[in-house]
Order: C-alpha cells, then structure tokens, then sequence
C-alpha cells in the first residue's frame, strides 16, 4: 500500500514522510525533480493531470496541500489535482489548508475549488486545517525582533487566546486520518 506525500521534501509534508516511513508505510514523495537514486520519490507535473494520476494510481492514501504561487496558478494545480483523483480512485485523501482560511462566503479561489471538487469524486476525503504555525515564529520578521531587543512581537494581542501547532501535529493529525477512514471532512 502506498502513501502519496505532496511537500515530502518541504516543511509541510516532510514530518508526514518521516513519520510514515518510521511507521513502516511505503510513503511516496511527489516532487517536481526527484533525485535519480531515490526509490521513493515519484515525478509529479502539477500542470498534467496525467502524471498526477498516475502518481495516485493504487494509492491508498493521498496527501495534498497546495503549493505557494499565483492565484491563478494554484487553480489549475487544484482542478488538475480533483481530477487527477477522480480517474485514479485513491482510497483515501487527506487535505491539509497549510493555514489558509476556509468558509468565506463567495470564496472562489483554488482552496475551495480543490476540496470542492473532491467532494464530487467520492473519494474519502478529510481536510485538517490548521491556522497558525510555531514555526511562523521562526520568521525573519519574528526571530529578528527576538535576537536584537529580546522581544517575541508577534502580531497579536495578549488577550486574544489562540491555539498554535507545528508542522508535526499536522503530520501527526494527517497520519491518524490515513489509519482511520470514519473521519471525514473538516
């Protein structure tokens, strides 16, 4: 059974790919350039919903998040990545947010459409969406702040409680929906 990682070489999915590998998975990195001596890493095209089916082919488990980029960009990645799902049926797909806001009325851009357009494939889907990072903490414009006035000035305010988690907890998270298919959706 194979594990579909997108951002198994980046900050997001690499903790997932870590994870999964120690737990005995055969976890799978998408990259856009695999390295020639790595047997588990498969070439990914977001731009062809061919490669990205092919990648998904047999899978048990799929885990996406999308990359950074252009508005407009990110939307063709997201329809390419649906449809590449709904001709290859994983059994499972796991979407994380990467901290993007959902359930804004009227919102069209390529977050939406992409869990949208899962929905349609009747795939198992689950979206974990988690809103703010530790690791932001570690941001130039934080960790500036911490090494010359010694001061953590994050922008928010003392009396505004928020919950916090790390690239691990959402690889942590993602991990369990991969063993556990009753939970679905956000």
């Amino acid at each position: 059974m194979k594990y579909i990682i997108h951002g198994a070489t980046g900050a997001q999915g690499a903790p997932l790919y870590t994870s999964s590998i120690s737990q005995g998975k055969q976890a799978i990195a998408a990259v856009r350039d695999p390295k020639p001596d790595d047997n588990n890493a498969i070439a990914i095209d977001y731009a062809s919903v061919e490669s990205l089916a092919q990648a998904y082919a047999d899978a048990e488990c799929v885990f996406i998040h999308l990359p950074l980029g252009p508005e407009t960009m990110r939307m063709e990645f997201a329809k390419n990545i649906a449809q590449a799902v709904a001709i290859s049926k994983p059994k499972r797909v796991v979407v994380s947010t990467s901290g993007w806001k959902l359930g804004v009325e009227g919102d069209r851009s390529a977050l939406p459409t992409l869990i949208h357009e899962l929905e349609k494939t009747g795939v198992s889907l689950a979206i974990i969406a988690p809103s703010l990072y530790l690791e932001n903490l570690l941001l130039p414009i934080v960790i500036d702040a911490v090494h010359a006035r010694h001061e953590l000035a994050y922008p928010l305010r003392n009396d505004y409680p928020v919950s916090w988690c790390s690239h691990q907890d959402v690889a942590d998270v993602a991990s369990a929906l991969f063993n556990d298919k009753t939970i679905t959706g956000f």
